[in-house]
């Protein structure tokens, strides 16, 4: 399977409103704690998506994680580090001073 391109993962964006965590070649990714690397970005048509884009295409580690904040009524697409179940993968959302983490096998926000 070839690499998604920007315009597919701003499709995924747009048809999974409630959020998504995909690899380069758009493959769900099902099992872990996403965290997001980056400062996640909100408006589809900026730079800051091909910021995050480039990213994940370059890195062999990140995914990408898409996400509605209601509380703040901003959809963000992030750069995601998937990490194992442990404290010390808590104290690296932290470190990169993220709210929470997605538990992906569970399916729950963790708030930080």
């Amino acid at each position: 399977m070839e690499n998604l391109t920007f315009d597919q993962l701003l499709q995924v964006a747009k048809e999974n409103p409630e959020g998504f965590t995909i690899d380069k070649k758009g493959n769900e990714v099902t099992s872990g704690l996403a965290c997001a690397v980056t400062n996640g970005k909100e408006d589809f048509n900026t730079s800051s998506v091909d910021e995050v884009y480039s990213m994940v295409m370059n890195s062999n580690e990140l995914v990408f994680g898409g996400w509605y904040d209601n509380k703040e009524d901003v959809y963000y697409i992030d750069a995601v580090k998937i990490l194992p179940h442990s404290p010390a993968s808590l104290r690296f959302a932290e470190a990169h001073k993220q709210r929470s983490v997605y538990d992906l096998n569970s399916k729950q926000v963790i708030e930080l």
